[in-house]
């Protein structure tokens, strides 16, 4: 299983955090956003960070992960064993919606998606992400480019749907954000059982 953290070494407190999650999963890669301040100034947020993660996911798949996840304890097992099941879907390790309280684990549609904070893309699903990521111009109606749109557009564009695991591998972390470029209030999961 490949484990790919995607993380900011400019911002200690993150950076700290990816470190710890890379000492906790065997083998895991830090995927460095190492854009200049000016480069971050102009096209804030982590994409391009994102498509560097699914260009190392095309070789076989991974689990893509931000480095403010909080991860459940037996995270290893429990990714490795949601893959066993679905090989060539794309996963969802992170919700915060209500309804999984009450739906539990299903299949979703594409236009739902949203949050990468921990998502499996199998390595041919991650081949065409990134082609289709290298091209993707953001909406009009965005400030910036953002993963969750692109990866959204991409499963509706495609007609694909994705595996929403409850209850969650994931928790996010109250803290830094690298788009918003302050801190920003906790989204927690509403299925996370640390």
């Amino acid at each position: 299983m490949r484990y790919l953290i995607r993380t900011t070494p400019w911002h200690a407190e993150r950076y700290g955090l990816a470190l710890a999650l890379q000492q906790r999963l065997p083998g895991a890669i830090l995927v460095e956003d190492r854009r200049t301040e000016e480069q971050r100034r102009l096209e804030p947020g982590g994409f391009q960070n994102y498509v560097e993660a699914l260009a190392l996911a095309r070789d076989g798949g991974a689990w893509l992960i931000e480095d403010d996840a909080k991860l459940v304890t037996r995270f290893c097992e429990r990714a490795a064993w949601e893959v066993q099941r679905h090989p060539h879907a794309l996963l969802q390790g992170y919700s915060r919606a209500n309804i999984d309280r009450t739906r539990g684990e299903r299949w979703r549609s594409g236009r739902s998606f949203v949050n990468n904070v921990c998502v499996y893309v199998p390595g041919e699903l991650a081949e065409e992400l990134h082609s289709w990521a290298l091209a993707w111009e953001k909406p009009a109606d965005h400030t910036d480019k953002r993963c969750d749109p692109m990866v959204r557009r991409f499963l509706e564009a495609h007609r694909l749907r994705y595996w929403n695991v409850v209850p969650n591998l994931a928790d996010h972390r109250t803290g830094y954000s690298v788009r918003l470029g302050r801190v920003y209030a906790s989204t927690p999961s509403t299925t996370f059982v640390a």
